[in-house]
Order: C-alpha cells, then structure tokens, then sequence
C-alpha cells in the first residue's frame, strides 16, 4: 500500500490488504478449530497417546489393563492409599470397550480431582504396541484384568489373553537394568476361572524383572464374605 502512488491505487491496496488479512486468518481459525475438533474426537475414542509425560513426568502412574467390572474400585483403591501420602498419581486404564461409555461409567463415580488423573486408552493386551504406549517400565504397578467375559464372546480365552500380556510385558522391560531380582516391577494379574486360578498359585511364574502376582475376583469376593462373617462371630 505505501507503494501505491495515486489515491485510487493506495484504496486498492488497502481493500486487498484488508481482504488478504481477512482471508489468512479465517484459514489459521479454521485450522486451529479442525485441530481442536480431531484432537477431540480422538480423546473421546482414546486414541490420544501421552508417552512423553509418562515417561518424563514427575508425577508417578498405575496400569490397569482392561475394562472389566472391578477396575473402578482398583482406580478408588489407587487413589485412596496415595492419598494418605498426600499424592495423586496417574491412572492409565487400556479398554478395548467403547472409550466413550466406558468414560461415562467411570467418571459418573470419580471425583472431579480423580477424573483429571484418569487417562483412558482404547487399546488391545495382547498387542505389543499397545503395551508400548502404557510405558510400564515408568508405572508403580501394572494390573492386568481383561474385559468382561459377558460382552465379548474373545473373552472366553480371558486367562490366556492376559498371561500373553504377561509375557509382553516381561518382553517390553527384560532388557532394563533397572529391574532386578530386588527391584521387580509388580504385575497383578486376574483369573477368571477358578481351575486357572489354583494353577497358577502353586505355579513360579516370577522373574528377575516381574514379580507375579495372581488373584482371582470369586475367591476375593468369597473371603471378604466367609471371613468377615467369621470375624464378627
């Protein structure tokens, strides 16, 4: 425009300026909203990967794998004995349920606080990148559940699928100095029936880097009845 000699042309110059800024800055909005409504849509699928700050943030975190019906009172458990130390860590749960009811069953339950602390990913336990993205090597204790037998018909190899995310996972850190046959990353894996169960309780499935830690949802729930009851009496 200051090039422009003629009034005419300085007008001319000035409405294609004015045009051009108009022009460029509904791009850049409508990019940055495009951005914000896929990356969006990606948290709301689980799809949204925080590898960076797990593996580099300060803050400690838990795995649990799987969606099934006892996760929520692992996440509560989690976050109540932290509390008496005065932290919240991180939680990342890996579903291969809808991300976005599984959410809404979740947070219906949690506390405003515990939600911000609740990652959720959408994810496979027998898929050795999806067991990547949860970088267990920099997690507390890493629990592995499984889905719920009743909505997936896969699931009837439950306590198969689970020792193969075992497995993954002693795969994913076997190489890591930092664990050792003192320093074992803590692995607590359910069984769904109970003849695995007994299986596996007589069975040394403990390494140098995991330690094993088998439990099965019936015999918890049977002890908690039979022994209170026992106690009370």
């Amino acid at each position: 425009q200051h090039m422009a000699t003629s009034k005419g042309g300085q007008k001319r110059a000035a409405v294609v300026a004015i045009l051009g800024f108009l022009l460029l800055n509904g791009l850049l909005i409508s990019a940055l909203i495009n951005w914000f409504d896929r990356r969006r849509e990606q948290w709301i699928k689980g799809e949204v990967r925080y590898n960076g700050f797990l593996r580099h943030g300060k803050k400690k975190h838990y795995v649990i794998i799987g969606g099934n019906d006892i996760v929520l009172g692992i996440i509560e458990q989690i976050f109540k004995d932290n509390e008496k130390q005065r932290s919240v860590p991180y939680i990342v749960v890996q579903t291969s349920r809808d991300v976005e009811s599984f959410r809404r069953e979740l947070f219906s339950v949690l506390t405003k606080d515990w939600q911000r602390h609740t990652i959720i990913y959408y994810g496979n336990r027998t898929s050795k990148d999806d067991i990547e993205s949860l970088c267990v090597a920099k997690a507390q204790e890493v629990y592995i559940i499984g889905e719920d037998v009743r909505l997936d018909d896969v699931e009837s190899y439950h306590d198969t699928m689970n020792m193969r995310c075992l497995k993954l996972i002693n795969d994913e850190i076997k190489d890591l100095a930092q664990f050792n046959k003192k320093n074992r990353l803590t692995c607590r894996v359910m069984f769904e029936y109970q003849t695995s169960f007994n299986v596996f309780q007589v069975t040394d499935v403990d390494g140098d880097k995991i330690k094993f830690l088998p439990f099965n949802y019936y015999e918890m729930w049977a002890q908690k009845v039979f022994v209170n009851r026992a106690i009370k009496k």
